[in-house]
């Protein structure tokens, strides 16, 4: 999976775009983020300028699609 299909299903399962953001666009207070951090992938909930339950990963795929996972297991996140 990449951002583009990621950003597709995201949109289709009806998650609201301020409930997150993809390498810093759509960038807010409280949200989901991924993004790619030299040679690895991070996903986190970024909050009060703080970084919680950061995660790192080698490639994109499973960045992807572990981002996936977390949002859409987080009722919050949809409209």
């Amino acid at each position: 999976m990449d951002i583009a299909e990621l950003q597709r299903i995201l949109s289709d399962r009806g998650v609201r775009p301020r409930a997150f953001s993809v390498e810093g666009i759509g960038a807010d207070h409280e949200q989901y983020r991924l993004e790619r951090s030299g040679g690895v992938w991070r996903t986190y909930y970024y909050e009060r300028g703080n970084m919680n339950a950061l995660r790192e990963f080698p490639d994109e795929d499973e960045a992807c699609r572990y981002f996936l996972e977390v949002l859409l297991n987080d009722p919050t996140t949809r409209r």
